[in-house]
């Protein structure tokens, strides 16, 4: 895999967590001490400063995504017949720069929706905080945020079972076409 991809991955996560983190941090003190102005930093320097943290950020919640949704891709893997195979072993044999392209985009979409789907929980929860603490329980922001967070966590937790299943079913199938038997036939 690129290591720009993993980069930009990591960063989608982590931007993801700044905002979750930002929210519980203004849920505790209030929105109004926060201007650029007060703080007298440039823009350039303030992108600086949270690329700086929003990069390990990504990493952190990439692994607890990983280590969460664990048991469950076990169970998906185990659910394919074929899925259990090893994907580096396959790419491998295959020496195949098209193939091995397809298996890491899958895979890098896995990463990102599993790591949004910890990071929508945490923003939903994050978002509920905030408007009961700082927008007095607005019960429209409540409805919204109640709303669309359960909405982006299914969605996310849905595309990653679906992206996952579809990574091991084709880890199978490249497998099975490898294999002698499949060889003897065509």
């Amino acid at each position: 895999m690129k290591t720009t991809q993993i980069i930009i991955e990591h960063l989608i996560a982590g931007i993801q967590m700044l905002i979750w983190l930002a929210l519980f941090v203004f849920s505790l003190t209030g929105t109004d001490w926060y201007t650029p102005e007060a703080w007298h930093i440039n823009s350039t320097a303030a992108l600086a400063i949270s690329v700086a943290f929003v990069y390990p950020f990504g990493i952190i919640i990439d692994n607890i995504a990983d280590r969460l949704l664990k048991g469950r891709e076990k169970k998906i893997r185990a659910s394919i017949p074929g899925g259990q195979q090893s994907m580096r072993k396959l790419l491998l044999q295959l020496d195949d720069a098209d193939i091995t392209d397809s298996f890491n985009y899958i895979r890098m979409r896995i990463r990102i929706s599993r790591s949004a789907c910890i990071n929508f929980v945490m923003m939903t929860i994050a978002a509920l905080t905030f408007v009961g603490a700082q927008l007095n329980g607005n019960d429209t922001y409540f409805a919204i945020a109640l709303i669309f967070g359960p909405l982006l966590i299914f969605l996310s937790y849905f595309s990653w079972q679906l992206l996952t299943k579809s990574c091991y079913s084709k880890l199978a199938k490249r497998y099975k076409e490898l294999s002698p038997q499949s060889s003897n036939e065509s």
